[in-house]
């Protein structure tokens, strides 16, 4: 879901990386554990959020209330 609350689960399927950007373009989080639930203790804010699976790349916008 998007926006999460502070401290909620984010839950992706199949990746390699996840990396969460803030605007400045910080890396603020990463993980490389396949199908494992991560919670998310970010600041409120609006956040970059890139998966990377092989060869394949996705980004959005993530917010955080």
């Amino acid at each position: 879901p998007n926006p999460l609350t502070r401290g909620e689960s984010l839950n992706v399927n199949e990746f390699d990386i996840i990396r969460i950007f803030d605007l400045g373009g910080r890396l603020v989080w990463q993980s490389q554990e396949s199908n494992q639930r991560s919670n998310l203790n970010l600041d409120p804010g609006a956040y970059l959020i890139e998966v990377l699976n092989g060869s394949r790349s996705y980004s959005s916008k993530l917010i955080v209330n």
